[in-house]
């Protein structure tokens, strides 16, 4: 604060202004450090606290660069070591890539809708999501009570604040499919219906019961990213159950849902999965992460369901 004519005090806005870079460009050091260790998370939650109340302590603009000097110092030799993990995965992966292509054989890499809320992304760019000023989260994911959950699934991952996305033109999202892109041939997108709505769940809610449905960004996101990036190789996660307004975002889309084979038969009949009752835009899976393998689940089902499929 600095004291003006009338012996009053107000803030110090250049100081400030110092300050709140201070604090992201230390957001972005600690970035640098990718890993999901819980002690390295832990060390880098320490860090960022002790270089925050550094900060807020500085009386000049110098004291504010010192203490990011001093971040820096202290981050060096862990941001190297993980650069260096990351470049030596991304020429091995590149490798590997390019003989798979060669080989005729197209990757698919699975990517989910949410972010990791200890991830780089909440660290470095908190305005992304829906964090109140202290940077937790306002709410949370989920999905409501169904058949298989009382309670739902409490996920905890933090949403996005998808206002300030359509303001930048969902900056974030087309520089995150573009990288994606390079890594694999083909993404699919878990957990598709969420852009259409998505289930919100207040933070330090122990279960997901008392969640709301928000409405999501829609087919204007697909829109502003195929426009930047031209005609996107995109499998949509649409399994569960879908509403009249999820099924017409994956039509206007054009992206290929998915089939589950061990969805298929049920001795009742009738089930979409049946491979006669794919529609032409699909791609068919065995199964997902969630299943057992097929012979595992061909040796666990009831002997109806055995029967039904051997016919």
């Amino acid at each position: 604060y600095i004291k003006v004519t009338d012996g009053t005090a107000k803030p110090d806005e250049g100081l400030q202004k110092a300050k709140d870079a201070a604090k992201r460009e230390v957001d972005k050091l600690l970035d640098e450090i990718k890993s999901n260790d819980a002690d390295v998370t832990a060390r880098k939650g320490e860090i960022k606290e002790s270089a925050y109340a550094f900060i807020d302590g500085s009386t000049s603009e110098a004291e504010v660069s010192a203490a990011l000097e001093n971040a820096r110092e202290e981050l060096a030799e862990e941001i190297d070591f993980y650069k260096f993990q990351q470049y030596e995965f991304d020429k091995q992966w590149s490798q590997l890539h390019a003989y798979a292509n060669e080989q005729g054989i197209q990757i698919v890499g699975d990517i989910p809708i949410y972010v990791a809320f200890d991830g780089a992304d909440t660290w470095a760019s908190p305005e992304l999501f829906q964090f109140d000023e202290e940077n937790n989260p306002v709410a949370v994911a989920g999905c409501p009570p169904d058949d298989f959950s009382a309670t739902g699934q409490l996920w905890g991952n933090p949403l996005y604040n998808w206002e300030y996305h359509k303001k930048t033109e969902y900056d974030w999202w087309i520089k995150r499919i573009r990288h994606c892109l390079k890594l694999y041939d083909v993404v699919r997108i878990d957990h598709f219906r969420g852009f259409d709505e998505y289930y919100s769940i207040p933070y330090g809610n122990e279960t997901a019961v008392d969640g709301t449905w928000m409405p999501g960004p829609g087919m204007d996101l697909f829109h502003t990213i195929e426009e930047k990036l031209g005609k996107l190789n995109i499998i949509a996660e649409d399994l569960g159950f879908l509403t009249e307004s999820v099924l017409q975002m994956l039509s206007d889309s054009g992206f290929p849902g998915m089939k589950v084979i061990q969805f298929a038969f049920d001795p009742n009949g009738g089930s979409a999965y049946l491979p006669h009752n794919y529609p032409e835009n699909s791609v068919v899976y065995t199964g997902t992460h969630d299943n057992d393998t097929t012979r595992g689940w061909y040796h666990s089902t009831d002997k109806a369901t055995r029967d039904f499929a051997k016919e």
